[in-house]
C-alpha cells in the first residue's frame, strides 16, 4: 500500500481517486513464516484469511470509482481492514497503527513486513465513498456470502445486514476520540502559557486521562462505558472553559 493522506472532507476529493482493479495476492513468504513463528496457533487475522481467503476483492468495489485520478489504495483491503476495526472497537488512527505494526493484519491483508500501510484519513475517505455510492451494505453483504459460498453458515432464512450499524459505532469511537483530544490540545496549551496557574486547579486525575493521546488505549467498548467517558470528558470540558472565564 502507498501512503495517501487527505485533508478535509470534499467529496469531489474523494471521488478524485481512481481504481487499478488488481486480483489479492497470496501472503507474501516471509510474512507467513514470521506470523506462524509468533502464533503457533494463530490469530484473529490468520484464523480469518486461512478461513476465508482475502474475503473482498478490488472488483466488488469497481463501480465505486472514476476512471480517470489519482491511483487509490485497494478497496478490497480497505474493506477488511473496516471489518477488522469493527471487531476490536479501534479508532481509525488506531487501525491505521494495527496495519503498520501488528504481525496479524498483515497476515490477513497479504502485506509485506516492511509494508508501511497508509494514513489513518484513508478508512474516514473509504466510508464516504461506500456512503457517496449507496453501497453501505456492500461490506456485509460480502462477508456474508463468503460465510455461505465456506459453509459457516446456512442459507434458510433472511439474513440481516448491520452495515449502518457498524458505521455508526466506528463514528461514535471517533467522536470519543476528536472530543477527548480537544480537551487534551487546551491543556497542554495552557501548560505551556500558564503552567503555575493551571497546577494550581487541575484535578489530580486529569494527569492519568489526558497524559496521552486518546487513541493509545482502547477505547470504552460497552454503550454505557462510552457514555461515562463522554460524560467525564465533557464535565471536564465545562471545568476548563469556567476556570478560564473566571481567570479572564
Amino acid at each position: 500500500m502507498m501512503e495517501v493522506t487527505s485533508r478535509g472532507d470534499d467529496v469531489h476529493e474523494v471521488m478524485a481517486m481512481s481504481l487499478r482493479a488488481h486480483e489479492p495476492l497470496p501472503v507474501p513468504d516471509l510474512t507467513a513464516q514470521v506470523a506462524r513463528a509468533a502464533f503457533p496457533d494463530g490469530c484473529l487475522g490468520m484464523r480469518l484469511r486461512d478461513a476465508l481467503g482475502p474475503v473482498f476483492r478490488d472488483d466488488d468495489f469497481a463501480d465505486l470509482f472514476p476512471r480517470r485520478g489519482r491511483p487509490a489504495l485497494s478497496p478490497g483491503q480497505l474493506a477488511l481492514v473496516c471489518v477488522l476495526q469493527f471487531v476490536e472497537r479501534l479508532s481509525d488512527r488506531q487501525a491505521a497503527t494495527a496495519v503498520r505494526e501488528r504481525i496479524g493484519w498483515k497476515y490477513a491483508l497479504s502485506l509485506e513486513l516492511t509494508d508501511p500501510g497508509f494514513g489513518f484519513s484513508v478508512l474516514c475517505e473509504f466510508r464516504a465513498r461506500l456512503i457517496a455510492g449507496k453501497a453501505e451494505r456492500r461490506v456485509f453483504d460480502r462477508l456474508l456470502k463468503v460465510c455461505q459460498d465456506h459453509k459457516l453458515l446456512g442459507s434458510r432464512g433472511a439474513a440481516r445486514t448491520d452495515s449502518t450499524y457498524v458505521l455508526g459505532s466506528v463514528c461514535v469511537l471517533n467522536r470519543l476520540e476528536l472530543v477527548g483530544e480537544t480537551v487534551r490540545a487546551a491543556l497542554n496549551a495552557l501548560a505551556i502559557a500558564a503552567p503555575r496557574w493551571l497546577g494550581g486547579w487541575m484535578p489530580p486525575g486529569w494527569a492519568d486521562r489526558y497524559g496521552h493521546r486518546v487513541e493509545n488505549y482502547q477505547l470504552p467498548q460497552t454503550e454505557a462505558e462510552r457514555l461515562a467517558f463522554a460524560t467525564a470528558v465533557g464535565a471536564d470540558g465545562i471545568t476548563h472553559c469556567a476556570c478560564l472565564i473566571h481567570k479572564a
